[in-house]
């Protein structure tokens, strides 16, 4: 009876079934959206928001901020986390038989005279949500066709010779303001531009992107933020927190997989305030998959700004299912996105826009390519003179790698923080002098997404004469037009310790490290003086005032990965690999010379080559010494502090 219960094929039929069963219940456990309810179970939203107050606001996580120079001015290598959306190819091909300016798309002149009458039927693509769209009534036109309806359209066209073409053109429709704001005076105010280039940290920007770095500083003058640090694990999190000045836990549940959950319209996002200041808003990603916000949050329920690439991205999804093409319409993506965004500033003159865009750059085939095309499209933005009233926000934004265990130090200092700068234009800086006093004493101070929200705000209120309210530095949002403290800590700033990216001082004897450091510093700033030997003497040491040593917090040591799939539990059970040390030495030069000065300098010692590196951060002339009499004319704060005279007869 047993033997007849136990067959072979009964056997191998109950092992299948258990072994299908143990899958679907591992595929169950693991599902994303499932292990996201676990985790809102097993800690909830005020749990998590309390976990990450107490973390803030340990003690030594209030430390005066000081970044290791090596952030600054090293080259990163860009590896990025995730493989690029890009197949490498050609977006080349013919160009289209229609083009539009502003709201009238109309046939190309030239090519009347070539293939004779041609008749073109316009089909607007009109949004019904963010992930499906509609059509319009066909219209056919033999002349132009004006844009009511939609900043998209679709378009075949035939000639009398036979040739027949089909593509889609992008303009700009009109947008009527809020009545409120049409009694203003037109064109009062100034135009707010950001541009977030996602999958980038500060050292990538500054090695892949050298020609918009260029121009950056050296054609629209752009004031960079040296300290602009992450205040989270996902990029959302970084984005959310500069349009809302709010963490993702402090606003209403968007999370798909949280039952119960709300859309993303529920955000008081930044555009809503300048809409109703009479602004004409944009919001463009040009990913084809899912964004940064829609990602892991539910869609928008009604379209969000005036104009939204989003809406000709969903209609090219069901022409590429599998997400990998860059092109188009003859296009790379970013290309159509600054494409857009050109329409959008170069037009409607007459009234004020708000404009955010979000590249990632993984979605690039080639980022040297990148780096050409920002640079022309910021060129072409400055030839029309659209940036004349226009303040310009770069920054750059990225994910926390999933594993930091066991990684140098640098990598994991590299990974928090961003790339910032800001240009603003001539006459803002005319019109708000202190304002902008405040905002170029800030470039060195510790600010994040938070501030950059903060500024936005102020933007508007400088605009309507409204007073902005003092803001102490225990709060976490501060207008980079105020006066950041420069004893601003990572607690003041709302950053987690395992995400701060300050070194911490901690005071230490004078050793052969500091020594040696000490004789760096001079060797450095006698390379400075180099080139001017002709007229500056070389520098010596006369001893060392002070020394601490610059350390990391020991969350961001410790830090391995995540514990949740919300983004916000950080495990601290890894470790880092320590390579380099940071000291901040003052030192004494010239004790003997009327040119007596105090140099401190950030020394960078790398403990495997036992080599120092130094950047200067601070030269004070003490009392009774003079500058250099022979270097008059030159306008070189630093080398006048510094160099002293030779005597030439």
């Amino acid at each position: 009876m047993v033997s007849q219960l136990f067959t072979v094929p009964r056997v191998s039929f109950i092992l299948t079934v258990c072994i299908l069963f143990s899958l679907a219940l591992n595929l169950i456990y693991n599902n994303p959206d499932e292990k996201f309810r676990r985790n809102l179970r097993k800690y909830g939203r005020r749990d998590i928001q309390n976990f990450i107050v107490r973390s803030i606001q340990v003690r030594e996580n209030y430390g005066r901020c000081v970044f290791p120079y090596t952030l600054t001015d090293a080259q990163g290598v860009y590896q990025p986390d995730r493989k690029t959306t890009c197949k490498r190819r050609s977006c080349r091909s013919k160009s289209g038989w229609v083009l539009c300016s502003e709201n009238k798309c109309y046939i190309r002149k030239l090519l009347t005279e070539s293939k004779g009458k041609i008749d073109c039927v316009f089909t607007d693509i009109i949004r019904t949500s963010d992930r499906k769209v509609g059509y319009g009534i066909p219209h056919r036109n033999f002349q132009q066709y004006l844009l009511n309806s939609s900043d998209f359209v679709k378009v075949q066209c035939n000639a009398s010779n036979g040739d027949r073409w089909a593509g889609d053109v992008i303009g700009t429709r009109p947008i009527l303001v809020p009545k409120s704001a049409d009694d203003k005076p037109k064109n009062d105010k100034f135009n707010v531009f950001i541009l977030s280039l996602d999958s980038l940290t500060k050292t990538d920007f500054l090695q892949k992107l050298p020609k918009t770095y260029w121009f950056l500083k050296q054609q629209l003058g752009a004031v960079e933020f040296r300290g602009f640090n992450t205040i989270g694990n996902i990029r959302s999190q970084n984005l959310i927190g500069m349009l809302t000045g709010q963490t993702e836990l402090e606003l209403p549940e968007t999370r798909k997989a949280s039952p119960r959950s709300s859309h993303l319209d529920v955000y008081p996002m930044i555009w809503k305030t300048f809409r109703n200041d009479g602004y004409i808003t944009a919001f463009n990603e040009d990913s084809i998959r899912e964004g940064v916000l829609n990602s892991q949050h539910k869609d928008f329920l009604e379209q969000p700004t005036d104009h939204y690439l989003q809406t000709y991205l969903t209609e090219k999804k069901q022409y590429f299912s599998n997400s990998t093409e860059c092109c188009f319409s003859n296009y790379q993506r970013h290309q159509i996105l600054f494409d857009y965004t050109s329409k959008i500033l170069s037009g409607e003159r007459n009234k004020s826009k708000f404009i955010l865009n979000v590249h990632d750059v993984t979605s690039s085939d080639n980022l040297f390519v990148l780096d050409h095309d920002i640079f022309n499209f910021l060129f072409d933005l400055q030839e029309k003179e659209a940036l004349s009233r226009t303040i310009f926000i770069l920054v750059s934004n990225t994910d926390q790698p999933l594993n930091q265990n066991n990684v140098p130090l640098e990598e994991k200092l590299n990974q928090r923080i961003l790339f910032a700068s800001v240009v603003l234009p001539l006459q803002f800086q005319k019109q708000f002098p202190q304002e902008y006093s405040n905002f170029q004493n800030n470039t060195n101070s510790l600010i994040t997404s938070f501030d950059i929200h903060a500024t936005l705000e102020h933007v508007l209120q400088l605009q309507n004469n409204q007073s902005e309210g003092l803001r102490s530095c225990r709060t976490r949002s501060i207008s980079l037009f105020k006066q950041i403290p420069h004893y601003r800590s990572c607690a003041h700033a709302h950053i987690e310790p395992h995400l701060c990216s300050c070194l911490g001082e901690t005071p230490i004897n004078i050793n052969r490290v500091i020594l040696m450091g000490a004789e760096n510093i001079v060797d450095t700033v006698n390379t400075f003086l180099e080139p001017y030997w002709k007229f500056c003497r070389s520098v010596t040491l006369s001893g060392v005032i002070d020394a601490v040593k610059l350390a990391p917090q020991k969350a961001l040591l410790q830090y391995k990965k995540l514990d949740d799939v919300i983004g916000y539990i950080p495990n601290l059970s890894g470790s880092t690999i320590v390579r380099n040390e940071w000291y901040q030495i003052q030192v004494a030069i010239n004790a003997s010379t009327e040119a007596q000065s105090i140099i401190e300098g950030i020394v960078r010692h790398d403990l495997w080559k036992d080599i120092f590196e130094t950047k200067i951060k601070d030269i004070v002339l003490k009392e009774g010494g003079i500058g250099p009499h022979c270097l008059a004319k030159v306008g070189k704060p630093m080398l006048k502090k510094l160099c002293i005279c030779k005597e030439i007869n």
